[in-house]
């Protein structure tokens, strides 16, 4: 990104400031993709259930109080390399296409699916090459695109949509400002939507509804700003 490349010229060739007896981790391997993704979490996911819907009645709660989060294909594909798929719109349905269980298994569950999707907005600085605001805005509107075709069969109002800058402590002087991307934001099939800006670079993020009319029938969950 490019704030942390501004970072390390600043300090040393990993980024951190000198602490004696620290030892910098080995560098990790990534995951790649290298042929069809094929769906088979039907264990998994019913197990995650069951485990969360213990705690939940442990507590004396019902599902239907809480939302279940899980990765948006965007997310994930923030993770994993793609050798397989010709094109990255292909690769991104391949995503939406393998998450779709999932995701209708927790709404079936009783539960409100929320996407986690920090890539609507982290992914701006990380793109390489970089693009330009309207490059990227393409970009995020063929992710929203299928991630809305995982979505398909579920209904709007059982799913809510989280997006965030990361966590990591900077001053996140290269972040893309919520205005550039709130209306791609709106598109995404979920009746909720929840926005972290839990720094001063985003304290003034609220404004963007002075130029942007809310949609009739969605609700606007949260736009966090702890200190």
């Amino acid at each position: 990104m490019p704030e942390f490349r501004a970072f390390y010229e600043i300090y040393d060739a990993v980024g951190n400031t000198p602490m004696p007896g620290v030892t910098i981790p080995p560098a990790t391997h990534r995951a790649v993709i290298t042929g069809p993704l094929e769906y088979r979490g039907q264990g998994a996911i019913k197990h995650e259930i069951e485990v969360v819907k213990a705690g939940i009645a442990a507590a004396g709660a019902n599902a239907d109080d809480f939302f279940f989060p899980l990765l948006s294909p965007s997310w994930l594909a923030h993770f994993l390399g793609n050798d397989y798929y010709p094109t990255e719109e292909a690769y991104f349905y391949a995503l939406a296409d393998f998450f779709q269980g999932d995701y209708e298994a927790v709404v079936e569950a009783g539960f409100v699916l929320q996407l986690d999707d920090p890539a609507l907005v982290t992914r701006f600085g990380m793109a390489t090459p970089a693009m330009d605001i309207a490059a990227y805005r393409k970009h995020v509107e063929m992710r929203i695109e299928a991630t809305n075709y995982a979505l398909r069969h579920i209904p709007e109002e059982r799913i809510r949509y989280h997006t965030c800058w990361g966590s990591w402590h900077t001053p996140h002087t290269t972040d893309l400002p919520l205005r550039h991307v709130i209306d791609l934001l709106l598109k995404v099939k979920a009746q909720a939507y929840s926005v972290e800006a839990a720094d001063v670079r985003h304290q003034l993020d609220w404004k963007v509804w002075e130029e942007v009319k809310f949609p009739e029938g969605k609700k606007w969950q949260s736009l966090v700003l702890f200190p």
